[in-house]
């Protein structure tokens, strides 16, 4: 598969024109043979639409379901080839489903509903000199978490008031919320939201601190936990080794580096591993040197998680002792 995603009960390949799998074992062959070679796939919160685009690559496309070209997408060149394309679906207070990018450069974040690509807010040409990647909208639809780099390079995340990028698009240009970014004297390896007020961060061990003499600030080799609210950490534990990607799973995050591990992000304690199941050695946004990596699929929601294989599917479901909510 190049790509997966949940369904209700079954798992789909997106990219790969729609085959999918269910947990009954049932299997239903492609309905679509997209001429571009895309390997990533988003879903909007109804389903109605799918983001097709190439991970290391400037293509993308906005589908109506179920096969219906709706819109196509590019990023910038520059670099494209070595970090992950810049891009998230999610729906805002109001209810509007939109579309996440950096269309104009690959600093330059871009808002637009998801259905047409009006654009309702974007970065100027005084954006911060960052390459923005992995995106990802908050629960509640009032934020926007990025996990990207700047030279040398060096990870990095920002957080951004979506609402006051709406009333103007300037707030996108400098950074996001300095308090968030002034707690990070690390590079960041992944980010993820726990909930609408909470953010997870995960710091590589083997790089050295930004300048060292930030007490309070996240240091590597560390995990912790982020309150937009309280603006402060409301939990910091070292992290023995690398977490990876990381993906929220009730109150406590999945972490994919090398296999799937469930972690309690206010300890730092691994409460479950999956060895057999190889997810990749991601350590940041940029990915070109590495071996493809597995597709992975969260359901939160019901406490489950599948990773693709060369051959089969494997599906991972978690009892509610210990997901927890």
């Amino acid at each position: 598969m190049r790509s997966l995603v949940w369904a209700g009960d079954r798992l789909v390949d997106p990219a790969g024109g729609g085959a999918s799998v269910g947990l009954d074992g049932s299997t239903t062959r492609r309905s679509v043979s997209w001429a571009y070679p895309f390997d990533r796939a988003l879903v909007s919160q109804d389903g109605q639409f799918t983001v097709l685009y190439t991970v290391l690559g400037t293509k993308g496309l906005v589908a109506r379901k179920p096969r219906s070209v709706a819109r196509e997408l590019n990023r910038s060149f520059y670099h494209a080839d070595a970090y992950e394309y810049p891009i998230a679906v999610g729906r805002l207070p109001d209810e509007r489903d939109v579309l996440i990018h950096c269309p104009d450069g690959y600093n330059r974040l871009a808002i637009e509903t998801l259905a047409d690509g009006e654009r309702l807010a974007s970065a100027t040409k005084r954006a911060r000199d960052m390459f923005q990647s992995r995106l990802s909208l908050s629960p509640d639809g009032r934020h926007l978490l990025t996990a990207g780099w700047f030279w040398h390079p060096y990870g990095t995340a920002a957080l951004y008031d979506l609402a006051a990028a709406l009333q103007d698009g300037a707030a996108l240009d400098d950074g996001g919320d300095r308090s968030f970014s002034a707690a990070i004297d690390a590079e960041v390896e992944s980010a993820c939201w726990l909930e609408a007020d909470q953010i997870v961060v995960s710091s590589n061990p083997d790089e050295e601190p930004l300048d060292g003499e930030r007490g309070e600030a996240l240091r590597p080799g560390e995990i912790g936990v982020w309150s937009i609210g309280q603006r402060q950490w409301v939990a910091r534990h070292e992290y023995p080794g690398h977490t990876g990607t990381l993906h929220a799973m009730g109150t406590h995050v999945l972490a994919l580096h090398g296999h799937p591990r469930l972690l309690d992000p206010f300890t730092g304690r691994a409460v479950e591993e999956w060895p057999s199941l190889a997810t990749g050695l991601q350590t940041s946004s940029i990915i070109w040197h590495q071996e493809p990596i597995p597709p992975v699929a969260v359901d939160a929601a019901n406490r489950r998680f599948a990773v693709a294989g060369d051959h089969e599917v494997a599906v991972v479901e978690l009892p509610d002792t210990v997901a927890g909510e």
